[in-house]
């Protein structure tokens, strides 16, 4: 037992300093270290209402529920991703989710992330457009060129007319039924021939590091 104490003093000191005041029957003691506890958890509350401040778009607040993505670390998974508001909150299957990505340049303030694909009672799984099964309809630029949005590690997009007038740092944008149209997406890149040369094709570049992804946006 003063083993067990000694250890909890000198590294959870917290811990250790609240277990001594149990054994000694100090009162005044516990509910000093009760409101450490209380502030510790305040100050995690205050934590995640920061983030969800700095990823909400701007005016569009009352339409999404918020969701926190559980860690895989070190399993760097990316077709799948878990958050954790469920049927608790109303989510239910194929629901629009969003990463605020909060760039400052013309591609917007969130993107398009995934949707939902399993939903329980207090967490849903969220496919990524990361996943090898993800398929939409999106369009390219200002021309609104059509193409089809492949998944995967690094994403694609494909079937794209090869007459049409494409450009690198052309911006992709949802055009899929599934989803609310014109949502951004990421950028073309390194923009090529099929390799039947029936069609151009092209990487999408992602405006952020799936590791920032900690909160999400579930559309309403």
């Amino acid at each position: 037992m003063v083993l067990a104490l000694l250890g909890l003093i000198l590294f959870r000191p917290v811990l250790g300093v609240w277990f001594k005041h149990l054994l000694d029957g100090d009162s005044e003691g516990q509910r000093e270290d009760s409101l450490i506890f209380e502030n510790q958890n305040l100050k995690a509350e205050i934590a995640k209402l920061k983030e969800i401040d700095a990823r909400t778009p701007e005016n569009y607040a009352e339409d999404y529920d918020y969701g926190f993505v559980y860690a895989r670390y070190p399993f760097n998974i990316k077709n799948q991703v878990l958050i954790n508001v469920g049927k608790d909150v109303g989510v239910t299957m194929g629901k629009t989710v969003l990463f605020g990505a909060y760039s400052e340049d013309e591609i917007g303030r969130s993107v398009l992330f995934g949707s939902i694909k399993n939903v329980f009672e207090a967490t849903s799984l969220v496919e990524t457009i990361f996943s090898n099964e993800w398929r939409s309809e999106v369009r390219i630029g200002d021309k609104q060129v059509l193409g089809v949005l492949e998944g995967g590690a690094t994403p694609a997009v494909r079937l794209i007319n090869k007459d049409a007038n494409i450009l690198e740092g052309d911006v992709v944008y949802s055009a899929d039924e599934r989803f609310p149209y014109g949502l951004a997406i990421g950028y073309i890149k390194d923009i090529e021939m099929s390799s039947d040369h029936l069609f151009k094709e092209a990487k999408l570049d992602i405006p952020y590091d799936l590791a920032q992804v900690g909160l999400v946006l579930v559309l309403k």
